[in-house]
């Protein structure tokens, strides 16, 4: 499991950690300020790295090397992306094969084709995706549901967009009423049978 700070700190269990918490929960993160908050978290194999997000469209890819698995529930947490000062972390995502899509604020999606180098904690990444803000990025699903400030929820399905190199804007998804903002998303899978 991969927690993401909004400074961008990371800090990663072995799911083993949590076998015995009582139901009220157990403290796992201890952040540095009253400011800093966990703004993400994802649950991802041995074998796979996660990506990395930033407000401002940055992406960081991480390999299962580069993340610092914990041995107790109270290690210090560790540098994940390099974010500027006026730019916050909001999305960690398992990064395996397929494409990446982001939710913005304005109501767009980008795609992403997934051919991101490595690049190792605490460098700023690439610049995945420009213009508004990004709210949620997640590896290709079945369908996104997208959640406005005035209450308004849309679904769509993933395949309507077309994945292209970074750098993208992305397509209009979300009609916004003026002075609404998208708040958040989500990926919607198809229950595999069985």
């Amino acid at each position: 499991m991969v927690c993401l700070t909004d400074r961008g700190i990371i800090v990663c269990f072995q799911m083993d950690s949590f076998r015995s918490i009582r139901a009220a929960g157990r403290k796992t993160v201890k952040l540095d300020s009253d400011q800093e908050t966990i703004v993400s978290a994802c649950i991802c194999g041995k074998s796979e790295g996660v990506l990395l997000v930033s407000a401002k469209g940055k992406g960081l890819r991480l390999t299962p090397e580069d993340l610092p698995i914990r041995k107790t529930l109270d290690s210090a947490p560790v540098a994940g992306i390099k974010l500027a000062e006026d730019d916050r972390a909001v999305s960690c995502v398992p990064f395996g094969d397929g494409d990446l899509l982001f939710a913005k604020a304005d109501g767009m999606i980008a795609a992403v084709k997934t051919n991101l180098m490595p690049h190792g904690r605490n460098t700023s990444g690439n610049q995945l995706v420009s213009g508004a803000q990004v709210v949620k990025a997640f590896s290709r699903p079945d369908a996104v549901a997208m959640l406005d400030s005035g209450g308004y929820l849309a679904i769509f399905r993933s395949e309507d967009f077309e994945a292209k190199n970074a750098g993208i804007k992305g397509v209009a998804a979300k009609k916004m009423k003026q002075g609404d903002v998208l708040i958040d998303a989500c990926g919607l899978y198809a229950k595999a049978s069985s």
